[in-house]
């Protein structure tokens, strides 16, 4: 099992979430693949397989020292690994391959794409060549590579819609940071901003995870999860957002 993880991701409405309970391997796994480059090469092992150092060279255009160099980042992560195989159609003999657990997150996300923002596009074995999905994809790790935003995300997650100031109370941070870190959650769809008028307070600025984000987030919580089996998948509570129409 992975050092770093402790105990699954448990969402329900008893969990308070803190920003050092997010386990610290999904947050490699995101900053792994937060790069153009580490998508499309981690995208072309998912759809072909296993493939030698040569083969990735040829499909990908790149150069052999530079691929050592983004595998072995992508292997740190937990998404990739090697293996020695004697194989009769090839000379080759040190091949690459998606991580069981690499590949379990990574169908998750691209399932919630293919459903959510992706409808149009004709998916075939080739799309770790597409650049919109390429850069949609990048946007998305960038914004969940901090655990600062990942906190913001789960806050939005559990409690619905919440005012810009109510988050700059429960975060104590400078609300110059909280904009910055907002708008990249905003940016790759996870989440939108709303203006609604509150008889309660003043506040007229608001925030909540979009239907996109949600299944993103429920996604993940589960083949996570499930992976690690660290609790029975019927035990978690997975919360899925009703979101205002307003």
């Amino acid at each position: 099992m992975n050092k770093f993880i402790q105990k699954a991701i448990v969402l329900n409405q008893e969990s308070n979430y803190k920003i050092n309970d997010f386990p610290e391997d999904l947050i490699q796994f995101f900053k792994g693949l937060r790069t153009k480059f580490r998508i499309s090469l981690t995208l072309m092992l998912y759809t072909k397989g296993s493939s030698s150092l040569s083969e990735i060279c040829k499909n990908l255009n790149v150069k052999s020292g530079y691929l050592v160099n983004q595998l072995k980042i992508l292997e740190l992560s937990g998404i990739v690994q090697n293996f020695i195989e004697k194989r009769s159609n090839t000379k080759q003999y040190s091949f690459y391959e998606i991580t069981e657990y690499g590949f379990r997150l990574l169908e998750g996300i691209i399932k919630c794409y293919r459903l959510l923002r992706f409808e149009k596009i004709l998916w075939k074995d080739n799309y770790y060549k597409n650049k919109i999905v390429i850069n949609e994809l990048e946007l998305l790790f960038k914004g969940l590579s901090n655990r600062f935003r990942i906190e913001l995300l789960l806050h939005l997650y559990k409690g619905g819609a919440l005012s810009f100031s109510k988050i700059v109370n429960m975060t104590k941070k400078e609300k110059s940071s909280i904009t910055k870190h907002l708008k990249k959650l905003e940016i790759c769809g996870l989440i939108q901003n709303f203006l609604k008028k509150s008889n309660d307070t003043s506040d007229y600025s608001f925030y909540e995870v979009t239907e996109f984000g949600s299944e993103i987030i429920t996604n993940l919580i589960h083949r996570y999860n499930e992976y690690y089996q660290l609790l029975p998948i019927e035990a978690v509570s997975y919360t899925h957002l009703t979101l205002p129409t307003n």
